[in-house]
């Protein structure tokens, strides 16, 4: 394929234009990963951020349950030594012979 000297004049200019436009393409491409980049860098951040304050806020909230289930499991302790007292009353209680050895069932 001949390309005529006129056809050359023509498509010479365009060529810079079209590299101008490839390059601006390019460079808007670059320029938006880095947008990108930098965004996600400052959620990380801020995600970051947010958990260690949460960690932080949170752990006053275990030790203040810890305390109370500390509290709690020693006004247990002596409701528990009670019913354990009481079982042992009941286990002890004199068996009479012959009671719960038959059933009587009427008809």
């Amino acid at each position: 394929m001949s390309v005529k000297s006129v056809d050359l004049q023509v498509l010479i200019p365009r060529t810079q234009e079209l590299s101008r436009v490839q390059q601006l393409e390019q460079q808007s491409g670059q320029n938006q990963q880095q947008q990108f980049a930098a965004q996600l860098q400052q959620t990380a951040t801020r995600l970051e951020q947010s958990v260690k304050q949460t960690v932080a806020a949170d752990k006053g909230k275990v030790q203040e349950r810890q305390h109370q289930s500390k509290q709690s499991r020693q006004e247990q302790t002596p409701k528990d030594e009670k019913e354990e007292q009481s079982r042992k009353g009941r286990q002890e209680a004199p068996v009479q012979p012959g009671l719960g050895s038959t059933i009587d069932i009427k008809v």
